[in-house]
């Protein structure tokens, strides 16, 4: 991909060294591994290797020929003079795609009628979530296709599709998000669970081959962990190569694509999230009645077709007030704020907005959600508790899946079970829930006999976000 503006060469080749600044960072014409030109970030990894087409190093007094180090790489782009002698991009006129012919007259509401229609029309997203799932499927696509208007290292949302059976359209649907920006998808395999020790390998091993993103399909149980959330957090990747004593660094540029049936998010995981859910009635989905089938190769056939649909949208919102998003997000706010503006510009509701899911990915938090307003009833807005009565309750109501129908008589599984309980209580405590109520410790009771204060300290109201318009 390369991009025609006012100010810099058409296509960025006609620059002796072709170095740009674009949104707060350096970038570089380069060819992906699909054979197609993009802007690519220049990092001091890159930068090492990148300039030794267009400048050769002698080394004092020796004269002879070295290679930057990256102390200087870093030294170079940190510097004042290269800044003011690089071209700057801040006004995008033209797309440009080798073998692909972009429809300029297309508009941002012809192109997501037929979006919706011909591509994610027969897909089973969750009814009462619908509105909300299909702009985030419209935001991962845009965070490909536009990902160096969004400021350099900023948070950018993961992506999960889960379903509550096999055959929905997971993967489907995660390869129409990515197959018209990258081409065909690549696959990695899913972790063995949550503190899977070779993910962090290799995500680490994708970054330095120059990936623009890690599709992780069918994960089983819970998506997340400490190696994962570590890797997704962090704004660069420094890790030893393969079979290598080597460290190598790289930018951390990653969009990161989950599915999964059934799927759980750890906490960390879901507030760093945005979900799509899809849900079949059939017992058996195979025998789900389908009159516009797709797969890859289908999509990468309208693969001209979708990118004119992005171009619209981002022709329009660059034409407009570029406003922030009507919804706020702690996590991933720069990207929220051109992202999902982009989406709530053209008539979308804000992929940020909260969801409305039939299976709730946190399942603890769900739990303690409604089991506290329960406990308030008949009672006002302050009751105290023992925690071993909270417990009681829950179990009595069946609110989370680990306590028995009976208080064990089993020594061995009844420590288990308040072991279980406790840490939900610690993670949960001085907290609010979506629902108004809070839990915290009675500092007037012993140490021994503590108990719970359980209080209604708000009435929590949903961000305004605009409505979807079909």
């Amino acid at each position: 991909m390369s991009i025609s503006t006012s100010n810099c060469p058409p296509g960025l080749r006609a620059a002796e060294a072709p170095l740009y600044w674009l949104n707060g960072r350096y970038v570089t014409p380069t060819t992906s591994s699909n054979g197609e030109e993009e802007l690519a970030p220049m990092t001091t990894a890159r930068m090492v290797t990148w300039i030794s087409r267009f400048i050769t190093f002698l080394a004092p007094r020796r004269g002879e020929m070295v290679g930057l180090t990256k102390n200087c790489a870093e030294i170079i782009l940190a510097s004042d003079a290269l800044r003011a002698s690089v071209p700057i991009i801040d006004n995008v006129e033209a797309l440009i795609l080798p073998g692909v012919e972009i429809d300029e007259t297309m508009t941002a509401q012809e192109g997501l009628g037929w979006l919706r229609k011909a591509v994610l029309g027969e897909f089973p997203f969750w009814p009462e979530d619908k509105e909300r799932s299909v702009a985030v499927v419209v935001a991962a696509m845009l965070t490909g296709f536009a990902q160096l208007l969004i400021a350099d290292k900023a948070q950018r949302p993961c992506f999960v599709v889960m379903a509550n059976a096999e055959r929905s359209g997971k993967t489907l649907l995660v390869r129409i998000m990515l197959c018209p920006v990258f081409g065909r998808a690549k696959v990695t395999p899913p972790p063995s669970g949550v503190d899977d020790a070779e993910l962090p390998k290799k995500i680490a091993s994708l970054a330095f081959a120059g990936a623009s993103y890690v599709f992780l399909d069918n994960c089983k149980g819970k998506i997340g962990g400490g190696p994962l959330e570590a890797f997704i957090t962090s704004t660069v990747i420094n890790d030893r190569l393969l079979g290598k004593s080597e460290m190598k660094e790289a930018a951390n540029d990653l969009l990161y694509m989950f599915t999964g049936n059934n799927a759980e998010l750890t906490p960390d995981m879901r507030g760093r999230s945005l979900v799509v859910e899809l849900f079949v009635e059939e017992a058996q989905p195979e025998l789900r009645e389908v009159r516009n089938w797709l797969d890859e190769n289908r999509v990468l056939a309208m693969r001209a077709r979708i990118l004119s649909v992005l171009w619209a949208i981002v022709r329009e919102w660059a034409a407009g007030e570029r406003h922030k998003s009507g919804c706020s997000h702690g996590t991933f706010q720069d990207w929220a704020d051109v992202i999902g503006s982009m989406c709530e510009c053209v008539g979308l509701v804000s992929p940020v907005k909260p969801p409305r899911l039939r299976k709730p990915v946190d399942a603890d938090l769900a739990a303690f959600d409604s089991l506290l307003p329960l406990a308030l009833e008949d009672r006002g807005d302050r009751r105290l508790m023992a925690s071993g009565e909270l417990m009681q309750f829950a179990r009595e109501l069946g609110a989370l899946s680990f306590l028995q129908e009976e208080k064990p008589e089993d020594d061995k599984e009844a420590r288990s079970e308040r072991a279980a309980w406790g840490k939900r209580i610690e993670r949960f405590i001085d907290q609010r829930f979506p629902s108004g109520c809070k839990i915290e410790w009675d500092d007037h009771t012993s140490r021994t006999n503590r108990r719970l204060i359980i209080s209604r300290v708000a009435d929590v109201s949903v961000p305004t976000v605009p409505e979807a318009t079909e």
